[in-house]
């Protein structure tokens, strides 16, 4: 696969723009859409986030005081009574005081649910189907998109599991110099190529959601294909920062330690060499401030959670390095009298080179070392003397402050002020929700696998993993500028690897209203549908069966 030269700088940026550009407000496919119609949803599939009410997004609370009628499981009504009360609701599962329609069944039936939804529009009334976490990645109301496809459908992303579960285990599992893919998975079930003995990998963190009763088969499987000493967490209740419990161990002593604990029916696994080091420390009880790093969605208020809105009100000083605030927000979240910081250096990739020294560089990355390291050692001290003064610190990052995050670092130069880390919508959620299509949710595959391209020297990383993805032919989402990999080129790579009829959609420009695009083709004809057309250089590229 042909490699463009570029700089790890550029490269960097970009990559962040793609993870950090918003995309909830795409149209769904790449043809254009009635506005009115796209604007008047008779159907919202809404994340109401994991765990904890102040998860939900401001777009998801919005969504739910539109609707009518409001069809959610017995938890969900009873966690969100207040928002829900004097709606119409349908609940599904064990019977519920909020219940208005008394459903014997332990669950209402599709068909049910199908009517009760068509009943609803044709009485102009708006619905509202509310999911755990995000509604793409194993989601319940998955099978809605096709059943009413004949209507119009909004989907709310929402925090995804596995992010909320990242944020308690503080790891940065995306970026390092060990691995730099992010593979999503759940317990296998028969019919389904991609195994999770099959998905493993030393070059990619694992994520599994696991039933408590397949946690034994699951490792077992695992013990296969990882040494014994690779690190291993389990994070319990993610979200809930009443509940949430993060146990670590390794490959080896896992199970000794977990016939200790009391396991919740449904938790995440993490698996990776990514974990080796966590990232925090006990607290130094004579500081007497609080560091928090918070994910804030770019330039889309309505993503924001209310957890980090209510962080944002009553923070002291507030680190926004990137301008969310104002390009997002206006500042309509800050009372007066907030500080707002950023380093005297902006362009500074505040990652670049974190860890090492001037020694390791030369030439126009030792100028890019030198700003960044700058940029740091500004940020250090700004945040450690508001700390010693017994401020509240927020540091605002885009998108999910973990998933391929330029301030991760800070986890580790903060490290004996163990950060708060809150969770964020991230791109990949919303991108979800643009295609409306669940990358989780093949034909016969359950995963994905979150990636990049090989390219030498980027950020003066060395892992190289990118063949070894795509041995694993299961559902992929890719970020790829295209200065970095020419378009005929991944095809080939990809071609390689798939079936030259599989499905591909290219998001473009995804969250500017006036550019956005999706595009969709298969491998065989989507460099003739592009054509001699100029693409933005901001693309995700979707690739799998599940596109159908």
């Amino acid at each position: 696969m042909k490699v463009k030269a570029t700089n790890p700088l550029s490269l960097a940026i970009a990559i962040a723009l793609l993870l950090i550009t918003s995309l909830a407000s795409a149209q769904t496919s790449g043809q254009p859409q009635n506005k009115e119609k796209a604007s008047q949803p008779n159907i919202y599939l809404v994340g109401m986030g994991p765990g904890a009410a102040d998860l939900i997004t401001v777009g998801a609370q919005q969504a739910v005081r539109k609707a009518h009628l409001i069809i959610c499981n017995s938890m969900l009504a009873k966690q969100f009574s207040s928002l829900l009360a004097g709606k119409e609701l349908l609940v599904t599962g064990e019977k519920s005081c909020l219940q208005k329609k008394d459903l014997a069944d332990e669950s209402v039936k599709r068909d049910r649910i199908i009517k009760s939804v068509r009943n609803a529009v044709k009485a102009n009334k708006v619905v509202a189907l509310l999911d755990h976490g995000d509604p793409m990645v194993y989601g319940n109301w998955l099978w809605c998109l096709n059943a009413f496809k004949d209507l119009t459908i909004k989907v709310e992303p929402g925090v995804c599991l596995f992010h909320a579960a990242n944020a308690a285990l503080r790891d940065d599992i995306s970026f390092s110099e060990l691995a730099k893919s992010i593979i999503i998975t759940t317990n296998d079930a028969p019919g389904q190529k991609d195994a999770i003995d099959r998905l493993a990998s030393k070059f990619a963190t694992m994520v599994i959601y696991c039933k408590k009763n397949k946690f034994a088969t699951m490792l077992a499987k695992l013990s296969k294909k990882y040494a014994s000493d690779t690190p291993i967490a389990l994070v319990f209740n993610a979200g809930d920062i009443h509940k949430e419990k993060v146990v670590r161990g390794a490959i080896a002593n896992i199970a000794e330690t977990v016939a200790k604990q009391k396991l919740p029916n449904d938790f995440i696994v993490f698996v990776g060499a990514n974990l080796d080091k966590p990232q925090c420390r006990a607290r130094a009880e004579k500081e007497k401030g609080r560091l928090y790093l918070a994910g804030l969605f770019l330039g889309n208020a309505d993503l924001a959670t209310l957890r980090t809105v209510n962080l944002i009100k009553k923070s002291d000083l507030i680190v926004d390095k990137s301008d969310l605030l104002k390009k997002g927000f206006n500042h309509k979240l800050l009372p007066q009298g907030k500080e707002v910081w950023k380093p005297s250096d902006n362009g500074a990739w505040q990652w670049f080179g974190y860890g090492k020294s001037a020694d390791d560089f030369s030439g126009k990355q030792l100028e890019r070392f030198l700003a960044a390291e700058k940029a740091r050692k500004e940020t250090a001290v700004k945040v450690r003397q508001a700390i010693k003064n017994g401020k509240q610190v927020c540091i605002l990052d885009s998108g999910d402050p973990l998933t391929y995050s330029p301030w991760a670092w800070v986890l580790r130069e903060f490290a004996d002020l163990c950060p708060i880390v809150l969770p964020g919508v991230s791109s990949f959620d919303a991108a979800n929700a643009v295609l409306q299509k669940s990358v989780t949710k093949g034909v016969n595959t359950k995963s994905v696998i979150i990636t990049v391209p090989d390219v030498e020297d980027w950020l003066n990383k060395t892992c190289f993993d990118f063949d070894a993805m795509l041995e694993r032919q299961t559902s992929l989402v890719i970020f790829m500028p295209d200065y970095l990999v020419t378009l005929p080129d991944m095809v080939k790579k990809l071609s390689a690897y798939y079936d030259r009829k599989t499905p591909i959609a290219l998001v473009a420009n995804a969250g500017f209203k006036n550019s956005q695009r999706v595009i969709k083709g298969r491998l065989d004809n989507i460099v003739e549908l592009v054509g001699k057309e100029k693409m933005p250089i901001l693309q995700l590229m979707y690739v799998g069966p599940f596109l159908h």
